[in-house]
C-alpha cells in the first residue's frame, strides 16, 4: 500500500507573498468567537502569525510555493471545521527526527499547558518570520530555530550533529498542512542528548520562560519496536506519526509529490 500522507522528499521552493489571507468578515467574527471560546475552556494559546499556502505548482521540474500570512485563531477554526479552498488555513511546518549515535529515535511529549496537551510529536513546528532568508522561507532556518528553542540543540554544531537531511514531505488531506521533515544523524548518545534537554530545562526555568515540552523520548531504532510503540494504544502520538514509522519500517511505500500536484492536489 502507498502512504497517503508521506512523500518523497522533492526540492521546493517556498515563497512569501507579503500579504495576508483575506476572509470575509463574518468568517472572521466566526473565528474570533472560537478563539474566546478556547480561552474561555482554559486554553493557553498565543494568537501569533504562521503562513498559509495560497498556491502551488510546478515550474521547469521544480515544486513552486506561494504563501501568504494568517493567525493562530484562524488555523484553529479552520481545522475545526476542515475548511477547504481560498478560506481554508494551510499551515506550513518542519520537524527533525534525530537518530543518536547508540541506534535511538528522537521523539517528544508536548507539556499539559500547550495547545498539544501531552500529545506526543517530533521536535519542530511552524514555521515564522524568522525564517525567512532572502525572501525565501528557510525549513533548515525552521529546524535550527525549533532545536534550540525546544530542547537547546545546536543543529550547526558540527561536534553533535553529524548529518541533517531533508527525507520527506509529510501533507494532510486537502493540503491543509505541509511538513518538510528531516533527519539528522547524532554524535551523541541518548544519555548525552537527554543531558542537553535537562540542561536547557534548567535555563528556561531559571529565566522564567515557558517549557514547551515535558521529555524527551527515545526510540530504539529497530522495526520491531516501532510497531509496537506505534500500535501502543495509550501512546497519544500527533495524527501523522503512525504513518511516519509505517514508512521508515517499509510497511507502507512513499507517495510521489508531483504526481499528486498534476492531479489537482489542494484543490
Amino acid at each position: 500500500m502507498v502512504s497517503k500522507k508521506i512523500f518523497f522528499y522533492e526540492e521546493l521552493n517556498l515563497h512569501f507573498l507579503n500579504s495576508f489571507v483575506e476572509l470575509s468578515n463574518g468568517l472572521q467574527a466566526e473565528i474570533k468567537k472560537n478563539w474566546k471560546q478556547q480561552i474561555i475552556l482554559g486554553k493557553k494559546y498565543t494568537n501569533g502569525e504562521l503562513f498559509s499556502i495560497d498556491e502551488i505548482n510546478i515550474e521547469s521540474g521544480l515544486i513552486n510555493i506561494f504563501t501568504k500570512k494568517t493567525t493562530y485563531d484562524h488555523y484553529l477554526y479552520s481545522a475545526k471545521n476542515k475548511l477547504t479552498g481560498s478560506s481554508a488555513c494551510r499551515s506550513i511546518a518542519a520537524n527533525i527526527l534525530p537518530i543518536t549515535n547508540d541506534g535511538y529515535y528522537v521523539l517528544c511529549t508536548m507539556s499539559d499547558h500547550t495547545s498539544l496537551p501531552n500529545k506526543i510529536k517530533f521536535i519542530g513546528g511552524a514555521l515564522s518570520d524568522a525564517d525567512i532568508l532572502l525572501k525565501e522561507i528557510s525549513p533548515r532556518k525552521g529546524i535550527e530555530r525549533e532545536s534550540l528553542e525546544e530542547i537547546g540543540l545546536d543543529l550547526n554544531d558540527i561536534e553533535l550533529v553529524a548529518n541533517i537531511y531533508p527525507h520527506y514531505l509529510i501533507i494532510r488531506d486537502n493540503l491543509s498542512f505541509l511538513n518538510i521533515f528531516f533527519l539528522v544523524d547524532l554524535n551523541l548518545s541518548s544519555h548525552d542528548l537527554a543531558q542537553i534537554f535537562e540542561n536547557h530545562k534548567t535555563t528556561l526555568c531559571k529565566s522564567n520562560c515557558e517549557i514547551e515540552l515535558q521529555n524527551l523520548l527515545f526510540l530504539a531504532k529497530d522495526d520491531k519496536t516501532i510497531r509496537e510503540f506505534a500500535c501502543n494504544q495509550n501512546n497519544v502520538m500527533i495524527d501523522y506519526m503512525e504513518e511516519v514509522f509505517q514508512v521508515l519500517t517499509g510497511d507502507l511505500k512513499v507517495n510521489n509529490l508531483k504526481k499528486e500536484i498534476m492531479n489537482g492536489l489542494g484543490k
